[in-house]
Order: C-alpha cells, then sequence, then structure tokens
C-alpha cells in the first residue's frame, strides 16, 4: 500500500517528489532497523552457575558487521557478537550489550538475572580425638557443612563414597593422618575440604614400675622405680600418687624412700607425660598391704631350761 501511494504522488507532484521520497525511504530504514534488532537475543551458556567458572554469552541472529559494548557484570567491554566473564563469587549477573549496526543504528538487549553464581560449598567437619597416644584407634567424623546433598570421605587413603554426615574411622598404622571431604550442594555445586595432618597416631608406650617391698607390717618403707621406660624421641615428665603414705606425690623417675604408717591396702599411680600432649598411666590398686604391728607381752614360767624341753608363755 506505501509502494502505490508513492507512486502515484510522485506522477501528480513533481514538485513535492524529493521530500517524499525521504520521508518513504527514511520511514522504510526505521522499519528495517527494528526489524533487525527484535530479531536479536542475548544467549548465555548456562543460567545457574559454580563459582569459580567462565561462562560464554552470544548474541543470537548476531547481524555481521556489527560493533557490540557489553556489561556482564564487569563493567563496560567492547567485544564481539560473543564474550566470556570469568565469576569467583555469588552473584545475580544482568547482561545488557549495545548492538551498532553497519548502518549506524543502534539496538540495546537487556536479559535480567541472565547469569546466578551460587558460592562453592566450604566443607567443615569434627573429629573427636585429633590425636591417638595408644597406637592405632577408632576415630568418629561428622560433616557440619550445611545444605548437603552428597558427602565423599577421604581417610588416610581410605575412601568413603556417597557417606552418610556421621563416619566412624579406625586406623591402622602410626603417623601423620590426612583428611578431606567432598560435598555436593543442592544447587549441583562442589567443595572440598582438606586437613593436612588432622590426626596423629602415636606409638603406644607401655610404661611400668615395681616397689623394693609390697607387704609388710607397720611401719613399712619401700622403693619405687620404672621397670619398663620406653625410648620415644620427646621429653618425659613423671608424677607418683601414694595413698597413705607420709608422701603423697612424687615427681621424679625414682621417688626418695616412701613409709607407711597406717595398715590396709594402698594404691599406687604411676603417669608419664610427653611433651607431644599425650599422657601414659599405669594403676595398680591395692598394691602395697600394710599389716599391724601387735605389741605381745610374753612371761616365761620357768628361768632355767634344758635341751629339749618345752617353753610355756
Amino acid at each position: 500500500m506505501v509502494y502505490i501511494t508513492f507512486v502515484v504522488l510522485l506522477f501528480k507532484q513533481k514538485l513535492m517528489m524529493k521530500p517524499i521520497l525521504l520521508t518513504i525511504l527514511g520511514s522504510f530504514c526505521a522499519i528495517s532497523s527494528f526489524s533487525q534488532c527484535s530479531s536479536l537475543d542475548i544467549s548465555v551458556e548456562e543460567n545457574s552457575v559454580c563459582a569459580p567458572t567462565i561462562v560464554r554469552f552470544n548474541i543470537i541472529n548476531a547481524p555481521s558487521n556489527a560493533l557490540y559494548t557489553w556489561d556482564i557484570g564487569h563493567g563496560s567491554t567492547a567485544g564481539a557478537d560473543t564474550i566470556y566473564g570469568y565469576y569467583n563469587k555469588s552473584d545475580i549477573v544482568n547482561a545488557t550489550v549495545e548492538v551498532k549496526l553497519s548502518n549506524g543504528d543502534l539496538c540495546f538487549l537487556n536479559k535480567d538475572s541472565a547469569l546466578i553464581v551460587n558460592e562453592q560449598p566450604k566443607p567443615i567437619f569434627w573429629i573427636s580425638k585429633d590425636k591417638l597416644c595408644h597406637g592405632p584407634d577408632t576415630v568418629s567424623l561428622k560433616d557440619c557443612t550445611p545444605n548437603v546433598m552428597i558427602r565423599n570421605w577421604v581417610v588416610d587413603g581410605t575412601s568413603y563414597n556417597n557417606s552418610s554426615e556421621k563416619l566412624i574411622h579406625s586406623f591402622v598404622t602410626t603417623g601423620e593422618k590426612n583428611i578431606s571431604l567432598i560435598t555436593t550442594d543442592s544447587n549441583g555445586c562442589q567443595g572440598v575440604g582438606s586437613v593436612k595432618n588432622a590426626v596423629e597416631v602415636f606409638p603406644n608406650l607401655k610404661f611400668d614400675f615395681k616397689a623394693s617391698i609390697t607387704n609388710g607390717c607397720i611401719p613399712l618403707q619401700t622403693i619405687f622405680s620404672i621397670s619398663s621406660n620406653p625410648k620415644t624421641p620427646f621429653k618425659k615428665t613423671y608424677s607418683w600418687q601414694f595413698d597413705s603414705a607420709d608422701i603423697d606425690f612424687s615427681y621424679v623417675d625414682t621417688p626418695s624412700i616412701v613409709r607407711y604408717s597406717k595398715p590396709g591396702s594402698q594404691n599406687v599411680t604411676f603417669s608419664v607425660y610427653t611433651d607431644n600432649g599425650c599422657n601414659y598411666e599405669v594403676f595398680k590398686p591395692n598394691y602395697i598391704k600394710v599389716g599391724d604391728t601387735l605389741d605381745l607381752d610374753l612371761a616365761l614360767q620357768d628361768t632355767v631350761y634344758c635341751l629339749r624341753d618345752t617353753i610355756r608363755l
């Protein structure tokens, strides 16, 4: 219809031909540019991602010889019809792009919440004991990370896939033990938490002690000494505890003479502390047995006795 009107006007009004021609051509170009802009759109490689990551943005139906100015959360950037963005933290990204066509016309594209960047999970776990002083033993582990859908443990080289929140692990060797926890949250994002030397397993040191006398009448005197004192690279300190003796405590390897003045069965506790934080205790209940002394008043019936005579008291 526009084309037909244009021909009639040219035929009847030659003087007005040029203005009419410009007006119609200008309208045609505007319609053409609008049509081209309306066919453009912003496409995102993924709409929900896990940080840190790189995401691709591109223009659908990108025109040739056009110029592009993007803003994908990092400020204005001139580029092509495809651009990449790096994201290392949680964010909601609005994407905008200005497209300058080859004829100089501009197209403005906008996509709100074009990209959701989810934070990487930070696994947190609890250990019942971080030091095992009596050789290989068992520890309990608990995952304290929120919003976990899947968890995998690696404890001292042993893998526990699709594990529950709580885990029990038994070590079989001494040494420093590493623990890692890999979690996946409801957004599909995965995080890794690793603790080097999370648990230290030390050899079980067997200490023991003895007393020179363990049974006797009051007053009983005895000397305590260490009968088994294993070697260790760590510095050792000692502690003795005596029940109902003339001294209650001693802090040397060999205490001085210990005296018992009360009858009864007495406990003795011997403790060794190493500077790696371990404590070894030897407890001997009723180890010292002390009897009472009887005062006897004796009277002899005769004062002179011969060989093989019986003495009457």
